[in-house]
């Protein structure tokens, strides 16, 4: 039997997603374009969120353009992406989750706009959009395309900065840019923060769609949401992306310095921290604690950049009674 060749593949990881998957299906069903296949990554939920993909599938004009890989285990985001990635075939690769959906003309609007400007990626704005159906348009593009080494240092710089997204579901990728960048996703990185910005800088060019095509689904916008082990993925991408971009000769250092004094903020105030991992936030990027006592607090609210002054003086009685207000206000 011919394999048959597709220009894009569409790699979406599964994990208890039963509440939402039918409808991001959906939107890959009704899509304009129709030369792409559907990598289905079954992370072992343990529920019937795959069952309701495929009930959906198995009667649509995809019947015979998916395929459901699965994990002996649950692994987590970032090696589902990866396996994934290996069961891929398109020229092309565009990561959307479960929960997320998109845009009707998505993949056609993305894979013309590489495929006209000779693009290594095409990144499309987006919604941001909460679980009650209420959403804002979020820009993530720029009115040039990014070729020279210095546009795209700067674009990254404002990811880091958190004024562009780092996100994969509203980037087209070349398949071959991973393998150019020798990257992987790895299960002890963030899996978005710790590709994007590599790939960005290893493509040729970088074009931009402006209209919002994806739409980014928030079940739980609250601190609470975003869990400790997960901050602990984004404090091994930022020292994981540092050092490789010190070997490129690569300079980010106020932008590394801000994203890592954001989480150790984020760690220090997150609930679920307690006890030896407390101590490990407040011990985590003790060059940011250096900065703040130099004077070089790079946090922007008042509040935030008390916490972080009292918090580079170690575990005191004012720090544990200041992060206690601010975790009751934050709960309001």
């Amino acid at each position: 039997m011919i394999q048959k060749e597709y220009c894009i593949s569409v790699i979406m990881p599964v994990y208890k997603a039963s509440g939402y998957i039918g409808r991001a299906v959906a939107s890959l069903i009704v899509q304009t374009y129709n030369n792409f296949e559907l990598i289905l990554v079954d992370d072992c939920g343990g529920d019937n969120s795959i069952e309701i993909a495929v009930e959906i599938l198995k009667n649509s004009r995809l019947k015979s353009h998916y395929k459901i890989v699965t994990n002996t285990h649950n692994q987590g985001v970032s090696l589902s992406r990866q396996k994934g990635m290996h069961s891929s075939s398109g020229e092309f690769v565009i990561h959307l989750d479960s929960d997320d959906y998109f845009e009707p003309n998505l993949l056609e609007r993305l894979v013309n706009t590489a495929k006209f400007s000779s693009s290594d990626i095409v990144i499309c704005n987006y919604f941001k959009e909460s679980s009650s159906g209420n959403s804002i348009l979020v820009n993530s593009v720029i009115n040039q395309s990014l070729i020279s080494i210095d546009d795209k240092i700067k674009y990254v710089k404002e990811m880091l900065r958190g004024e562009k997204a780092s996100a994969l579901w509203n980037k087209l990728i070349r398949r071959d840019l991973f393998d150019k960048a020798d990257f992987r996703f790895d299960g002890n990185l963030r899996d978005d923060l710790s590709a994007s910005p590599i790939l960005i800088l290893q493509a040729q060019k970088v074009d931009f769609v402006g209209d919002a095509l994806i739409h980014y689904v928030l079940y739980n916008s609250n601190s609470e949401s975003v869990s400790a082990g997960h901050l602990k993925l984004i404090s091994n991408t930022i020292v994981m992306l540092e050092k490789r971009f010190k070997t490129l000769g690569i300079s980010m250092e106020e932008e590394f310095l801000t994203y890592k004094a954001i989480t150790k903020r984020k760690m220090i105030l997150h609930r679920g921290i307690k006890g030896r991992d407390l101590k490990f936030a407040l011990d985590l990027f003790p060059e940011v604690n250096s900065a703040i006592k130099a004077g070089n607090n790079p946090e922007k609210k008042f509040q935030y950049r008390t916490l972080l002054k009292l918090a580079s003086g170690g575990d005191t009685v004012l720090f544990r009674t200041y992060r206690a207000l601010i975790t009751h206000l934050l709960a309001l």
